[in-house]
């Protein structure tokens, strides 16, 4: 997408998690437009398998 910028954040592993666990690279994903005013997309990447282990993440979810 024209435009877009593309950022990336924490990494995500959790011994219990069924896609982002000690053996993967989840990293947190975020793409969005006007100079990041409207958010697009966010989601989990897992760098070591190349694949969108969670489409649709939300950080609001995660426990402190």
């Amino acid at each position: 997408m024209q435009g877009a910028e593309f950022e990336g954040g924490f990494i995500h592993m959790l011994p219990d998690d069924p896609l982002c666990h000690l053996q993967s690279r989840c990293v947190y994903v975020l793409v969005s437009l006007d100079g990041g005013r409207r958010k697009i997309a966010q989601a989990l990447v897992d760098l070591q398998s190349s694949r969108v282990a969670y489409p649709r993440f939300d950080p609001v979810m995660i426990d402190d």
